[in-house]
């Protein structure tokens, strides 16, 4: 719910609209040339950007209306959708993606779990609040089956989806309102593929899945990449791949 209030804003509170509104450009914006980008957070002379927006959206809640989209609350309905900002180390072989970042879990036998491991991993360091799973399949369970039925947005308020049905309708001729081509914390995705493993209809191709994601040695499989720059059916099946290694890719994480 935002907060309407009609009190003049301090000469603060004004600063930070500016900032908010890129009207100014901010310290971490100056310093962006020398800054460093630690899993898509963006980090200048000891200031992230997560640490300025929740700074920033704290103060304005106590009597800005209305807050910009950056610090408005989900409402009833809308989950996030993103893309990590880091791609797993160890090819296919999820898990060990999972198993590396040492998440609750390790070591993980099961890839769909560690992925979703993966997912809520990123959105926890990002400060996105709630659960997170990745748009991913294997030969016998299917990603539409995975992430429930919302209206999916990106990080920066873009709509990408109302619903499950809408995810899955390509007959615009786009799946997508929008390309998912954000991260968890609203910079550029990695690289231009992303593991899916899935048809535009949220479901498996059934040919291989890099042994239900935790092989990085496996030569049989047959799986599709998606691409984040597109709301095209080949968001999710752009790529047809037969490696599970010589490449890492990120993955879609979706609120549910």
């Amino acid at each position: 719910m935002r907060l309407h209030n009609k009190k003049l804003l301090s000469r603060d509170s004004t600063i930070w609209c500016l900032l908010a509104m890129g009207l100014i450009i901010s310290p971490v914006e100056k310093a962006r040339s020398a800054s460093i980008e630690a899993e898509g957070n963006i980090i200048a002379d000891g200031v992230s950007l997560i640490m300025l927006k929740n700074t920033l959206c704290n103060h304005l809640a106590q009597g800005v209306s209305p807050l910009p989209p950056l610090c408005s609350p989900l409402e009833a309905g809308e989950q996030l959708v993103f893309v990590t900002s880091t791609v797993s180390p160890t090819g296919a072989n999820l898990a060990g993606w999972a198993d590396n970042l040492g998440l609750p879990g390790t070591p993980f036998t099961d890839g769909l779990l560690a992925a979703d491991a993966v997912c809520q991993h990123h959105a926890d360091k990002a400060g996105l609040e709630g659960t997170y799973k990745a748009w991913l399949s294997t030969d016998t369970v299917n990603a539409k089956d995975r992430v429930g039925d919302h209206k999916w947005i990106r990080t920066d308020g873009v709509v990408v989806a109302d619903s499950l049905a809408d995810l899955l309708d390509c007959s615009n001729p786009d799946c997508l309102q929008s390309s998912i081509s954000l991260t968890e914390s609203g910079g550029t995705p990695p690289g231009n593929y992303v593991y899916t493993g899935t048809l535009s209809s949220g479901v498996s191709i059934g040919t291989g899945d890099c042994a239900a994601w935790t092989s990085s040695t496996d030569t049989s499989s047959q799986y599709y990449l998606g691409s984040h720059s597109t709301p095209a059916a080949s968001w999710t099946e752009d790529v047809y791949w037969s490696f599970c290694d010589i490449v890492n890719y990120p993955l879609y994480c979706f609120g549910f």
